[in-house]
């Protein structure tokens, strides 16, 4: 598309291409070529991960966290994530979670732990959750959650709304895996900032960023602390469950034998 829009000949391009690597502004990544800028956002979004492992208190402690469980009706991967959410001591942490697992109850359930923590601690002093998503259409869904919501777009081009997150402030990053290098960056380095926490929730196996980089495969690739949810609970038939279970560990193969033998 950039050959076509600059009028380029495929000769042209090549040599546009080799003139970039020669002046620096085109290095290597692995086999492949990115930009300065590109390696420059995905080293500095390893690096805040990893440098805040450890950096945060535990939203509430585990006494809480076990009355909380107690007799909910979720799954062993949703109760993981919940716990981890409430007593992980980093401040940026991942939910991998495939489709149909159950990702709104597992995060009502977080929520409903973290609004009872801050009321236990009064008002004043606890804790306020903020949802973030890619897309206007994903903040409905958090909004039905309680959350107040917003575009991730949005909140990066509003400084105000940036001030208002502080070390009490815990935001939900909905389908994380769609955002881009450079938005991750600029928002770790707000979370980071602003002392805050980040959880990211997303599959890295959907949809990737439209943009350049895929900052959530690489952040669970680089030792982020993760939940995971594997159980799918949204396909109730068995065989439509199978396929969405093979395509979602890359099993394609298994998926069309079934299939044949049907």
């Amino acid at each position: 598309l950039t050959m076509h829009a600059r009028n380029l000949s495929q000769q042209d391009a090549e040599a546009a291409v080799t003139d970039a690597i020669r002046r620096g502004a085109l290095v290597p990544s692995e086999e492949r070529y990115t930009t300065k800028q590109a390696r420059g956002a995905e080293i500095r979004i390893l690096g805040i991960e990893k440098a805040r492992r450890g950096a945060v208190a535990p939203v509430a402690p585990s006494e809480q966290v076990k009355q909380i469980m107690s007799g909910t009706t979720l799954n062993q991967g949703q109760r993981e994530s919940v716990e981890m959410i409430l007593t992980a001591p980093d401040r940026f942490v991942g939910i991998q979670g495939f489709a149909g697992t159950g990702k709104s109850h597992m995060m009502s359930k977080a929520i409903e732990g973290i609004k009872a923590e801050a009321a236990r601690q009064g008002e004043a002093a606890g804790f306020k959750v903020v949802g973030l998503a890619p897309y206007a259409s994903q903040n409905r869904a958090l909004e039905a959650l309680g959350l107040k919501s917003g575009t991730l777009a949005s909140f990066l081009a509003r400084p105000a709304l940036q001030q208002e997150v502080d070390e009490k402030t815990i935001i939900f990053l909905d389908e994380a895996s769609v955002v881009p290098a450079h938005q991750m960056a600029a928002l770790m380095t707000v979370v980071e900032r602003q002392q805050g926490r980040l959880v990211m929730l997303g599959d890295r196996k959907q949809t990737q960023a439209v943009e350049a980089g895929k900052p959530y495969e690489q952040l669970q690739d680089a030792g982020m602390r993760v939940a995971y949810l594997t159980e799918i609970q949204r396909q109730k038939n068995e065989t439509i469950k199978a396929a969405v279970v093979h395509a979602a560990h890359d099993r394609v193969g298994e998926l069309e034998t079934a299939a044949a033998l049907q």
